[in-house]
């Protein structure tokens, strides 16, 4: 049974002979200093997640070294201690830090252990990440098809930060610490570690050296990014009433063919909304584009940047909240009733959330049916004003007066 940190975790119960094995790799993330970690299974299946663990191996000329706030009983070897499995930084890091941009794991605990290691002849710190607890909903996989369950940022850097020169370890027999290996445990079908091959390759990675067990040295890194014709000098968005314009300046274009302009709601799924065909100007070159199509809340851009040769590369992500689209189109009423209310969304608001606040501010009922008509009883309320609000990607879009009789 593999040695784990998490002081909370309970006796696990390991189970052999079944078909799944869970394999891991990593990827450049879209923003800058990230690494996103895909998972996948050798078999489709459907259990809640309960353990997990991976190891991301820093060389050790990365400034300032990640600390711990807990120290271990193993001497150098710090921990965050354990901590609640969610987004943003992880509490109890220093020095590089590390953050959860995206976490499409179910477990409910997490602790990062910080460690030293010598891989192939050269040092190393280590960030292993040990999830544990039963998810409260399954997680549905499917044969062979990763899934991306996190994208981690790295903050704090100060010098030779080089995201490339990262790796995804198994140490022999947990490394020094004991802990620092791949793992997945799901809660009822246990242990379904790939042991033999633990990691995956994927086109922005190296080959994979896999060791064969899990008391042998495997790992996996980065491939070196794609050199684009492209050098982008600036991208700059802004909103223009219920549209969004931007900007951004090539200094340098050679062979380049053109700038995909894509846009999220999530800033991770992202849509091509148009395109411009690069200039391949000798000096430095401005483009615009406007985006009139998008709801109210929060949207976020990128470019895809691509050379004629089909190779491309992504700008760095830019937000901005919109207020105004679909104001004007909602429609709530009547205004004064004595019970029922009728709510009308306009296209894109498909997802809107409704919310009745009294004249105190506590809210008092929602309503999220996802349809495009809406249908409010206020009838078992006492008479008086109550406040209709409408949310479209989590911003307030319009809040409505209602006077019950």
């Amino acid at each position: 049974m593999k040695r784990l940190w998490l002081s909370i975790l309970t006796s696990l119960a390991v189970f052999t002979g079944i078909g799944q094995t869970m394999q891991a790799t990593i990827k450049p993330g879209t923003t800058p200093r990230t690494i996103d970690l895909y998972v996948k299974s050798s078999a489709s299946f459907s259990q809640r997640d309960e353990n997990m663990t991976f190891v991301l191996a820093f060389p050790n000329t990365i400034t300032p070294a990640p600390v711990g706030a807990v120290a271990t009983p193993t001497a150098g070897v710090t921990s965050s201690g354990p901590t609640p499995n969610s987004l943003g930084p992880v509490a109890g890091i220093s020095g590089i830090q590390p953050t959860f941009l995206v976490n499409n794991l179910g477990s409910t605990s997490r602790e990062v252990v910080i460690s030293t290691q010598t891989i192939n002849g050269a040092p190393y710190y280590l960030m292993t990440f040990i999830f544990a607890n039963t998810a409260t909903v399954a997680h549905n996989w499917v044969a062979n098809e990763e899934q991306r369950i996190f994208s981690i940022q790295f903050n704090g850097c100060t010098a030779n930060c080089n995201p490339n020169a990262e790796l995804l370890v198994n140490m022999p027999g947990g490394g020094g610490q004991g802990s620092a290996y791949w793992y997945f445990q799901a809660n009822v079908l246990g242990d379904i570690t790939n042991y033999q091959a633990p990691f995956y390759q994927n086109p922005q990675s190296t080959v994979p050296v896999n060791g064969g067990s899990s008391d042998a040295l495997s790992y996996i890194g980065l491939a070196n990014p794609v050199s684009l014709p492209i050098k982008l000098a600036a991208f700059d968005i802004n909103p223009n009433g219920c549209a969004v314009n931007m900007r951004w300046e090539a200094s340098e274009e050679i062979n380049a063919g053109f700038y995909g302009i894509e846009r999220s709601t999530d800033a991770t799924n992202f849509v091509e909304i148009g395109q411009l065909t690069a200039t391949n100007a000798r000096t430095a070159k401005n483009y615009t584009f406007s985006d009139n199509g998008a709801s109210a809340g929060k949207v976020y851009y990128r470019l895809r940047m691509v050379d004629k040769d089909g190779k491309y590369t992504y700008s760095q992500i830019r937000e901005v909240a919109l207020n105004c689209s679909g104001k004007n189109s909602v429609q709530v009423y009547p205004t004064v009733t004595t019970g029922q209310v009728t709510i009308k969304l306009p296209q894109g608001f498909e997802n809107a959330s409704i919310a009745v606040y009294n004249s105190v501010g506590t809210q008092v009922l929602s309503e999220i049916s996802k349809t495009p008509f809406r249908t409010l009883n206020l009838k078992s309320f006492a008479s008086g004003t109550y406040f209709v609000q409408i949310v479209n990607n989590g911003a307030v879009v319009t809040t409505s007066k209602v006077l019950l009789q």
